[in-house]
């Protein structure tokens, strides 16, 4: 189930870096995790890796790899995650209050 794509999104101001537009690939794949005993059931996880491609020079590329329970067969169900995990990555600071 591998899946490439080019999303651009805009990252923000971070503690070291500036403000700047990154293009990504995705590629997802379904992990097996193999259960702590003989006889239960092999449990998967759908891991989606998130790389920047062609950084701007002197800028450390973007990447990350997001884990979830969820279906990703298509390039889209894997940008729809990807969409939700950025959101939170951005309403995160505003829950602490």
């Amino acid at each position: 189930m591998g899946i490439i794509r080019h999303p651009r999104l805009g990252v923000p101001n971070g503690r070291s870096r500036k403000a700047r537009p990154v293009i990504q690939t995705l590629r997802a794949i379904s992990v097996p995790i193999p259960p702590p005993e003989k006889g239960q059931p092999v449990a998967a996880v759908i891991a989606i890796l998130a790389r920047e491609e062609n950084p701007q020079q002197a800028e450390t590329p973007i990447q990350w790899i997001l884990l979830t329970n969820r279906t990703a067969e298509t390039l889209e169900q894997a940008q729809q995650m990807l969409d939700c995990y950025f959101c939170c990555w951005q309403v995160g600071p505003f829950s602490k209050f």
